[in-house]
């Protein structure tokens, strides 16, 4: 994952405990290919475990990880560590809008006024 410091030092974004995860990786296929039988990576759908381990084992040797994020500080839009003018910039820019969502801080499917509250609210560094 690519980012600036701020975004991994708990001022942008945190990992949700108990989500880091090697794709495709059903436990069972220690010292044996992914694809090597069934796989049970979906548990209550094996044959889409067992295309997502043929396509890994043609397309690698090494798995994706794959892990959770929270933003710990949502009207900080750029991801800075501060909700300040760029921000405010940001929801600005997309006033009236439905982004499907940051800058829709509410989640009502509209960048509106008790958006700019919530950014005005959170203003400074994230805590």
């Amino acid at each position: 994952m690519c980012g600036n410091a701020s975004q991994f030092q708990g001022d942008g974004l945190d990992l949700v405990p108990g989500t880091y995860r090697a794709l495709g990786n059903d436990g069972m296929h220690f010292d044996a290919a992914i694809n090597d039988g069934d796989n049970f990576y979906y548990p209550d759908d094996v044959p889409r475990s067992n295309a997502l381990a043929d396509a890994l084992h043609d397309a690698s040797d090494h798995l994706p990880v794959v892990v959770d994020y929270v933003v710990s500080c949502p009207a900080d839009l750029d991801l800075d560590g501060d909700v300040g003018i760029v921000d405010f910039l940001a929801l600005l820019g997309a006033w009236g809008t439905d982004p499907g969502g940051p800058p829709d801080l509410d989640g009502d499917g509209d960048v509106g006024i008790t958006d700019f509250l919530e950014l005005l609210a959170n203003w400074g560094p994230c805590s």
